[in-house]
């Protein structure tokens, strides 16, 4: 580039930057600078023609010709883009393609450092005639976090606008092999978050095999690809809006799929419901929340509440017992799990991609009138809204049910527009409940609830679940109880609450299946490490034990000594499963005690019980376990901080959960224990 054209641009900087050619002297960094200019030039420098700028150059690709960077306007300029899965062990990123091509005096690609995926992307976009592609590994600059968030909110729309699609598939033989259809269906690209918007945003796209042979396309293989993927086939193929799919369906889509990072799991689905926010890295799953909060300000579908695991089991006819002698039970599920309308994750959505919603017009067929169509705000509170609630005693009619675990809430089923596929003409509500308040003034936070059926004589658990279906009959007799008031629907910050972002824990169906699993800890390198500095040496025994109960079944018994020659500690961790009618779900009993050389003291302690039939590691909040405090007969105070977290299976027992234990001892000496303790010492050393 001549230098004199960048002084005719620039006008009055040309002094300016003309003399900040002259200073450099590498001819790299010449060459940068001179790279910079220009690209600022082209995107931001406005026509000074008089006509209207309508061409940003916003997009950096590839020249497939020079292998150089080139920033262009994906409205105006015909490109391909590339969709493939990262490799594990790293992608060749913007930085080191940049400085490949300040090292090359040729074209980038006869340097043999450039990344064999880039090059040959490259070579199959330029024997197909493209001038430019474009590849999110190399072409963001990821250490700008303005040009990050801004690629993030673009993808969607480059890879509409993109002229093709290229899908590499690493782990696809091309067609030539017996396997490659299955081994087709089973491709990693199928299963990552990233790659569902890439997947449907393009009109075309070409599959090609891990040796970079077509494979097929999106239209030739548009069966199996809708099959795999759960998307329709008219979204696939464009013929059917994206933005008239239900919000619940589209979530559902995604809910299979993985990303490296918790924030990707919403941030790959702006494009999905055209949605623009910031991309703030580090706040975790409240990155889905911000998502779905902004779907209800600007989406008008009320599908986003049709979530949860096992909810297709109670959406046909009431599910309520006809046995006068079950037991019906109100239940909060308290403690570490999310009590929010709304999930944190994707996943959550797995069973509800045959969710519709219904329209607002419906509620004056049958006499509902007062039903408005609701407007979500936002507000201090969370979501503000008006939607109709109907008190559960109206829904249990002459049932009886056992709410005394709640005394100080009021129940309602939470009436949402909308209906399973399979059961027309029945309206999902979900369980929830309010803090009862005297003040009127006091916002209904709306928080979900849970319904909890068993049987005497032992209140075997028969059922339990959030969600169930009314007819529009019911309705229509119910509609002088119906109350339309309202309410708020919060959000959790995770940074802030009890929920903590956690390992994958084990899935647990049902209460049949929670003993089934062997649960196992063992003892961190760096804590044994750390107790052995303090003088104490650290035994860990694990048995497996059948102590059965009438309501209670241990699963396994893990005792823990700390000796050191002048106290003996013993922690006993005791997983068992309740079988309770009003908390089914695992609970960990912690006992600790101490010995001297004299007597023991003990001191058993139930730390947790935390009732939840998904995950068995949320069993502690934020802060960790509550600490322990112990005394020794030498009047010693001492503090046991534990902290339990779960770790990948061990080789020695694949089927058993995994989890590390953490412990550390604060110790407090008094003058007397201290006098004691020389005492004890004396006492015990050989005469």
């Amino acid at each position: 580039m001549d230098p004199s054209r960048i002084v005719i641009r620039v006008g009055p900087r040309q002094s300016a930057l003309r003399q900040a050619l002259l200073k450099l002297r590498d001819p790299n960094e010449k060459r940068l600078l001179q790279d910079n200019i220009e690209n600022f030039l082209e995107t931001w420098i406005p026509r000074r023609d008089g006509g209207e700028d309508t061409s940003r150059k916003i997009m950096r690709v590839l020249d497939t010709h020079t292998g150089r960077f080139v920033w262009i306007d994906p409205v105006q300029e015909e490109y391909a883009i590339l969709s493939h899965t990262w490799d594990p062990a790293g992608e060749q990123a913007y930085s080191s393609v940049r400085n490949l091509q300040l090292s090359t005096d040729s074209t980038l690609f006869q340097n043999p450092a450039l990344s064999f995926k880039v090059m040959q992307a490259c070579a199959i976009a330029r024997r197909d005639g493209f001038r430019y592609i474009w590849i999110d590994s190399c072409c963001i600059d990821k250490s700008s976090s303005s040009e990050l968030s801004e690629a993030i909110n673009s993808m969607f729309d480059w890879y509409r606008r993109a002229a093709l699609c290229y899908a590499f598939l690493a782990d696809v033989p091309n067609r030539a092999h017996s396997d490659a259809l299955s081994r087709f269906e089973g491709s990693r690209w199928f299963k990552r978050g990233w790659t569902l918007q890439e997947l449907i945003a393009p009109r075309s796209l070409v599959f090609l095999s891990a040796d970079w042979e077509v494979f097929g396309t999106k239209t030739t293989l548009i069966a199996t690809v809708a099959k795999v993927t759960g998307v329709e086939e008219g979204v696939l193929r464009h013929q059917k809006a994206l933005s008239s799919v239900p919000v619940v369906v589209r979530m559902s889509w995604a809910a299979n799929r993985e990303t490296t990072r918790v924030e990707d799991r919403a941030y790959s689905l702006f494009g999905i419901f055209n949605i623009r926010l910031n991309a703030l890295y580090g706040e975790g799953e409240n990155a889905f929340i911000r998502l779905q909060e902004e779907i209800l300000l600007r989406i008008p579908d009320q599908t986003i509440f049709a979530w949860g695991s096992g909810m297709t089991s109670h959406l046909g006819p009431s599910p309520l017992p006809r046995s006068p002698l079950s037991k019906i039970t109100l239940y909060e599920n308290a403690r570490t799990r999310p009590r929010f309308l709304l999930p944190l994750s994707p996943k959550d959505f797995a069973e509800s991609g045959q969710i519709y919603p219904i329209p607002p017009g419906r509620w004056n067929d049958f006499g509902l009138s007062n039903i408005p169509i609701p407007e979500f705000t936002t507000s201090p509170y969370g979501i503000r809204t008006q939607l109709p609630l109907l008190p559960i005693a109206v829904y249990f009619g002459k049932a009886q049910f056992d709410s005394t675990l709640s005394s100080n809430k009021a129940w309602y089923l939470v009436i949402f527009a909308c209906e399973h596929s399979s059961y027309r003409g029945r309206v999902l509500a979900r369980v929830c409940f309010a803090r009862r308040s005297q003040d009127p003034q006091h916002p209904k936070l709306l928080q979900r609830g849970f319904i909890v059926l068993s049987d005497p004589p032992r209140d075997n658990i028969r059922g339990c679940f959030d969600i169930v279906t009314l007819d529009w009959t019911q309705l229509r007799d119910w509609r002088s109880e119906l109350l339309v008031q309202t309410v708020y629907i919060p959000f959790t910050n995770p940074a802030t609450s009890l929920r903590r972002e956690l390992p994958p824990s084990p899935t647990i169906t049902s209460p049949s299946s929670l003993g089934k699993p062997a649960l196992r800890i063992i003892l961190e390198e760096w804590c044994r490490a750390a107790l052995a500095a303090q003088g104490y040496e650290d035994k860990l025994d694990f048995l497996i034990i059948g102590r059965k109960g009438r309501k209670r079944e241990t699963l396994g018994l893990h005792c823990l000594l700390l000796s050191r020659h002048d106290l003996v500690i013993r922690l006993e961790f005791e997983f068992q499963y309740l079988r309770n009618s009003t908390a089914p779900g695992h609970s960990l009993q912690v006992t600790a005690s101490t010995f001297s050389p004299t007597a023991p003291q003990s001191l058993p302690m139930n730390l947790i019980s935390e009732y939840d039939d998904r995950a068995v590691t949320q069993w502690y909040g934020e802060s960790g376990f509550p600490d322990i405090e112990l005394k020794t007969q030498a009047g010693d105070r001492m503090t046991l901080v534990l902290h339990i977290a779960e770790v990948p299976p061990k080789d020695e027992d694949p089927d058993a959960h995994w989890f590390k234990l953490r412990v550390e001892i604060i110790e407090e000496h008094t003058e007397n224990s201290a006098q004691l303790k020389e005492n004890i010492d004396r006492d015990d050393s050989p005469q």
